[in-house]
């Protein structure tokens, strides 16, 4: 009997040729979406872990120690320890110092260390040219050394090598206190000990320059001990090497076996599965270090829950893969229901003849074990090998998106993520032909032969039927009779008798409009963060330099804009530059009034920090010539007025921030109106203040401050009340879409003024600090950046201390953001397209085989004289039912759908609009809706061919 079970299944799925199709295709494109879903995520993060390892090194932890015996004790147990993979150690040789001409290149000094153990794997230290040292008087310089000194490989370099020493400065006395981590690395359970400076301290690599000129501390410091020491130059650190990125600049390598500084030591650590354990076998080995973890490396291996992004990543991808199984359960399920139904009578004539309900279950099973065999499979082919094409193709351009230049992007096919989306995908299969298989196995044989089990009348059916009389009945009346006549009444009528019949079809068009939906979402809100991420300005090369007046001359705004102007013009005369503006800008504090102020404020400044009905923050204030400020407001519809008694701004309504692991869009600005800018203390006009975030005493309420702060003596810790400051209104006439294009900053809240209102604003603000920022079109930006950078001399010329100068290629920048956009958009395409065939395969599937299940009911209708007419109104009254039964509620929950999605991806983008996607919604239904037209049209083809007797005479 078993073997007459199977010969029947197959038979029957060779029967039902198109409807065996489609469901294969349908658990194809599941599985192929599913492994390519999981093999995407599984590739990214090994591709991350390997450019990490490459790049930084495989350490997972490292200490830093004096050079004694318990410490060299410590070192030497860990060497040993079984647990742990490699060790590796750099240890202090001395600093070399350098001239204030190479200061400004190479660092404040050249950290001068040894080392033990496999740099370039477990500290990622990678030479660019020649080899590591390996005798005493040899050395490796920085590669920076290469471009902007005068070494090459085999010369002779004679350096003047001593300690650093903390020195008190004048008029100071005590100690300093601190400790440094990383936001990602903390952890109160491993509370940092830190460090104490005292007067002659003696200070490692890890720590930064001293100058209490600068940083307003106690201490500065001196090289003590210095002695020239020679060496031969055998090679040059690739720049980007992390191991040799030091506190005051890129350290050189030497050997160097009588060392006696600090000791950094790198471990890489096996059988650890959390962060904590990481930290706890460091404390094993090196009792009294403070721990530094790997951050990045651990959150690849799995081992680290940090990182927004991260998360956001793999919230993603737990949502598809949870939409991708409720598309393939209903596309399966639908395709098994109707052959089911299709096949009653069949099974009916079988369990007459002895089959039992065991063998019936397993009859249909079968079919669904028999297209998994075939569909599982042939999706799996396809998914990879779309995959291993699409990173062939977009490999380069991903790992640049990523971040990578060490390693190269390519699928990885994990066995684990294969199986997985075997199993998944099969065991979807089974879930959906098992209720199906029930029904068959429950089959009555005589309601089966009589063809009745598939009509079961419901008790309002039943009522319904019963408490009408004939002409009651036929009378037309509701909506369906009214707008489709006699057709729409027996729709109505079929509806009430056997709603089930119609629930299928109803449940097909609500899959496929929020699996529509959800590849629309999905392509949307990639755009957007792809949008925030890549955020750049116009001009193809920005120029921004930070520098501070050393001379009351030099601090009058007149003296600032004249020096900026002759930057300007000077770095405008270089050949092949375009010349877009320049400004000065500065950081002011300021009272923004809440009608005024955006959702970035509204929804983050707590009701404590509201000050006369005003938000307290940092401003930038953008000072643009009085040609260009106007040209800028005449971009963006901005009327100026004549005159005004208030200094005219334009406000730039948004911004966007990164703060290393979530992107946020910021709606600063929402009307135009007047705000406060800090200009003074009343009766004080040596000293500013600065706006500043702090937690009162009172009841733990966090409040904004304004703090006092020097001139010429940074800050105090005199707290400042808003009735002590100076403040001048500021008439924000319009809202700007856009920052200038000579800005290249976009985070923060900023305003753009007319140089002309110098007087009224002054630009030394907050702070001492002014930025000078210019634009510039070019055609040539790696020469443009090598042209530009060389004149922050002109603001030292001019008495001003140059903190940094910055040139940026937006032009390359916007080059990668544009193929990071084609890589999104390619997966969204993909995604969507592949989507769209699962949905629009169920519609079809469903309508279809829905239709030709009823040819001997249409075929009783034809017998009776119900006309063409009659026939295409009942059909299309149906479709409207199905419509409104399906699209309704399947439009509700893709709006849930497309929820989830932006709420995963409001981990990692603080601040985005929820925006539906209304587009893709009118996409989706014209789609079903053709696709559903098209089904009718070829089920009532299949239905009216052949002759009305056969039909009625069928099985």
């Amino acid at each position: 009997m078993m073997k007459v079970m199977t010969s029947f299944t197959i038979k029957s799925l060779r029967t039902s040729t198109a409807r065996t199709v489609v469901t294969i295709a349908g658990v194809a494109l599941a599985a192929a979406l599913l492994v390519a879903v999981l093999s995407s995520y599984v590739s990214a993060t090994d591709y991350l872990l390997r450019n990490e390892a490459t790049a930084n090194g495989t350490w997972m932890s490292s200490v830093i120690v004096p050079d004694d015996a318990t410490s060299r004790d410590e070192i030497a147990a860990a060497q040993n320890a079984p647990d742990v993979e490699a060790l590796a150690t750099l240890q202090d040789v001395g600093f070399a110092g350098l001239s204030d001409e190479q200061r400004l290149t190479l660092g404040t000094y050249l950290p001068i260390l040894t080392s033990t153990g496999s740099l370039d794997e477990v500290c990622g230290i990678h030479l660019a040219e020649g080899r590591m040292p390996q005798n005493p008087g040899e050395i490796a310089l920085p590669g920076i050394w290469q471009r902007h000194g005068p070494a090459t490989l085999g010369d002779s370099v004679t350096l003047d090598v001593g300690s650093r020493r903390a020195v008190l400065a004048p008029g100071e006395q005590g100690s300093m206190s601190g400790a440094s981590f990383a936001v990602d690395d903390y952890d109160p359970e491993f509370e940092p000990k830190g460090y104490t400076v005292e007067d002659g301290s003696s200070l490692n690599s890890s720590m930064g320059y001293l100058d209490s000129a600068d940083d307003n501390g106690k201490f500065d410091e001196e090289l003590v001990g210095v002695q020239p020491r020679t060496f031969t130059v055998v090679g040059f650190i690739e720049t980007a090497s992390w191991g040799t990125m030091t506190g005051v600049g890129p350290a050189a390598l030497t050997f160097d076996d009588t060392a006696t500084g600090d000791i950094e030591v790198f471990l890489d650590i096996t059988g650890v599965s959390t962060v904590k354990q990481v930290r706890e076998r460091t404390a094993e080995l090196f009792g009294d270090a403070d721990i530094e973890t790997h951050v990045n490396l651990l959150r690849y291996m799995g081992i680290s829950d940090h990182g927004s992004i991260w998360e956001t990543f793999f919230y993603l991808v737990v949502i598809l893969a949870v939409i991708i199984m409720v598309a393939c359960i209903s596309l399966i399920y639908n395709a098994f229901a109707i052959s089911v139904n299709e096949r009653m009578r069949q099974f009916g004539l079988l369990a007459s003849i002895g089959a039992s309900k065991r063998q019936l279950r397993r009859a249909v099973l079968l079919e669904g074990v028999i297209i998994a065999v075939i569909g599982v499979p042939i999706g799996i082919a396809v998914g990879l090998g779309a995959c291993a094409g699409i990173f062939a193709w977009l490999g380069n351009a991903i790992a640049d998106i990523l971040g990578g230049q060490w390693s190269s992007f390519y699928l990885v096919v994990d066995w684990r993520v294969v199986l997985f989306a075997v199993v998944l995908t099969a065991l979807t299969v089974l879930a959906s032909v098992w209720i199906p298989a029930l029904r068959a196995a429950h089959v009555s044989p005589i309601d089966a032969l009589r063809q009745s089990s598939t009509i079961k009348l419901s008790a309002r059916a039943v009522r319904a039927s019963g408490g009408h009389g004939t002409l009651a009945l036929w009378k037309r009346r509701g909506v369906s009779g009214t707008v489709f006549g006699i057709g729409g009444q027996l729709a109505s009528i079929n509806h009430k008798r056997n709603a089930s019949k119609g629930r299928a079809a109803s449940v097909s068009l609500a899959l496929a409009i929020i699996l529509l939906m959800t590849a629309g979402s999905f392509s949307s809100q990639l755009g957007m963060f792809t949008k925030v991420a890549g955020n750049l300005s116009e001009a193809d090369v920005t120029m921004t330099v930070s520098l501070e007046p050393t001379n009351e001359r030099a601090s009058a705004s007149e003296a600032i804009e004249a020096v900026g102007a002759d930057v300007y013009a000077q770095a405008s005369a270089v050949q092949g530059m375009t010349p877009l503006g320049w400004a000065l800008v500065s950081t002011q504090g300021a009272f923004v009034p809440l009608p005024m102020a955006g959702s970035a404020w509204k929804d983050t400044v707590a009701p404590s920090c509201i000050v006369d009905e005003s938000v307290p923050t940092p401003l930038f204030v953008a000072y643009l010539p009085a040609d260009e400020f106007a040209a800028y407001a005449k971009d963006n519809g901005v009327e100026l007025p004549e005159s005004s008694d208030a200094p005219a701004a334009i406000a730039v309504r948004e911004g966007y921030g990164n703060t290393g692991s979530v992107y946020s869009y910021d709606e600063l600005f929402v009307k135009t109106g007047t705000l406060d800018i800090v200009t003074g203390i009343k009766g004080d006009e040596t000293a500013m203040a600065s706006v500043v975030v702090s937690d009162t005493d009172n009841d733990g309420k966090e409040t904004f401050e304004f703090t006092r702060w020097e001139k010429d003596g940074g800050y105090t810790d005199q707290r400042l009340a808003a009735d002590e400051l100076v403040r001048t209104p500021v008439e924000v006439v319009g809202l700007a879409e856009k920052r200038p294009a000579c800005i290249a900053s976009s985070s923060g809240a900023t305003i753009v003024v007319s140089m002309d209102d110098l007087g009224a604003l002054p630009l030394i603000g907050a702070t001492r600090t002014v930025s000078f920022s210019a634009g510039f079109d070019t055609a040539d930006g790696e020469e443009a950046v090598k042209a530009l950078s060389g004149f922050g001399s002109t603001f030292e010329d001019a008495g001003y201390k140059i903190y940094f100068n910055q040139v940026m290629d937006n032009a390359a920048q916007e080059q990668s953001m544009a193929m990071m956009v084609t890589v999104v958009n390619v997966f969204c395409f993909l995604f969507s397209f592949i989507l769209t065939l699962i949905a629009l395969a169920n519609v079809f599937n469903t309508v279809t085989n829905g239709l030709i299940l009823r040819k001997r009911e249409f075929a009783v209708m034809e017998s009776i004289g119900m006309g063409a007419r009659q026939f295409r109104s009942m059909i299309g009254c149906e479709c409207v039912g199905y419509g409104l039964r399906g699209l309704i509620p399947g439009i509700i929950v893709s709006f849930g759908v497309s929820y989830l999605l932006y709420l995963a991806l409001g981990i990692s983008m603080r601040g985005l609009p929820y925006t539906p996607p209304w587009t893709y919604l009118v996409l989706g239904c014209g789609l079903v809706i053709v696709v559903m037209a098209a089904s009718v049209l070829y089920g009532l083809h299949r239905c009216r061919k052949g002759d009305i007797v056969e039909a009625l005479r069928m099985e």
